[in-house]
């Protein structure tokens, strides 16, 4: 697996497949959408239990060489609307663009608690990546040498896995 997926992968298995679950019980009967605030709520918890799933080893050892992958998570999502409402529509359909942070955690020989956040901005109705970079990190590493754009389309196929359509 390349570099650059990671940021896509994450973000596609977050979303796509099943129900994008807990909504509150009156909002289902009544069908009324949720707010961005609830759809947000229940997709970082998605993509959580979806990077807890799916090994990232691949993608954290070849950014940092020597390193051992410990895990993974969604430590920021943010969402823009189509309308600017508050209302993420039905299956987040009032979803325009999708901004997550991504924070891989490893160890490594030098470092016992390395980290590294990788930002992604999804172009939700385009169905497309539209940037993924490097943030911070506490490892020395080749920003050169790494794909970012395959990173941030492996994020967003684990996102979009779970309702993030």
């Amino acid at each position: 697996m390349r570099i650059a997926c990671l940021p896509a992968l994450v973000f596609l298995l977050g979303c796509g497949s099943g129900s994008p679950t807990a909504l509150p019980e009156v909002q289902k009967i009544q069908k009324i959408p949720p707010t961005v605030d609830e759809y947000k709520r229940v997709q970082i918890a998605a993509t959580n239990e979806q990077l807890a799933a799916h090994s990232l080893r691949d993608l954290v050892e070849t950014i940092h060489p020597g390193v051992t992958y410990v895990g993974a998570s969604l430590t920021s999502l943010n969402l823009t609307t189509v309308d600017g409402s508050g209302s993420a529509g039905f299956e987040g359909a009032n979803i325009s663009e999708v901004h997550t942070v991504v924070v891989l955690r490893w160890t490594g020989p030098l470092t016992s608690n390395g980290f590294t956040e990788i930002l992604t901005v999804y172009d939700r109705p385009a169905k497309l990546v539209k940037e993924t970079r490097y943030l911070r990190s506490n490892a020395i590493i080749n920003l050169a040498s790494i794909n970012w754009v395959e990173a941030g389309l492996v994020i967003v196929k684990l996102g979009y896995s779970r309702g993030l359509r």
